[in-house]
């Protein structure tokens, strides 16, 4: 017998699966290995692998699990939730998606924009860097620039000498920010 004809000899409760009425009205197949449970009671079909790895089907939705790590995958009327055995997320919903790792960095993104939140560094890296925006905020307790400054422009005005007392300018650090 075919997979198809035995989940359908299944669910008709005929030969290639058990069907036992007073269980609830679940049926099952599987070599005790494997195996495809169909509760009608409950509404609902899981398989299942030897290493209890499992598939659930039912009326709030799919969840997957992969039991040997602790990984799950999960697909309701909320959304979806990626969920691994380290402790870290992934969740798409309908106010945006959630990243977050067991260290508490997180992403979040939605219609109000992306935030981003460390716990400790971040390190934003590339061969050409634009931020833009009509208002660029900057705010911290100390803000270090390297490279040369061009006269006219940056964070001390940029002149090579201080107009009132002639003083090179010098350094690469602004405070206050």
């Amino acid at each position: 017998m075919n997979a198809i004809s035995q989940i359908m000899a299944i669910v008709n409760g005929q030969e290639g699966g058990a069907y036992d009425a007073t269980s609830g009205g679940e049926a099952t197949s599987g070599n005790g290995n494997n195996s495809i449970v169909m509760d009608r009671t409950n509404k609902a079909i899981t398989i299942q692998d030897a290493n209890d790895n499992k598939i659930t089907i039912d009326d709030k939705g799919i969840k997957i699990e992969e039991k040997v790590s602790g990984n799950t995958i999960t697909v309701d009327s909320k959304g979806i939730l990626i969920e691994d055995t380290n402790g870290n997320t992934v969740t798409m919903s309908s106010s945006g998606i959630t990243m977050e790792d067991s260290n508490s960095n997180k992403v979040e993104m939605s219609g109000g924009g992306i935030k981003v939140e460390a716990s400790a560094n971040v390190d934003v890296k590339g061969v050409n860097i634009t931020v833009d925006g009509a208002q660029v905020k900057i705010t911290g307790g100390m803000l270090t620039i390297n490279g040369t400054t061009i006269p006219g422009v940056g964070p001390m005005c940029a002149l090579p000498n201080c107009i009132f007392s002639g003083s090179p300018h010098t350094g690469s650090m602004v405070t206050g920010t």
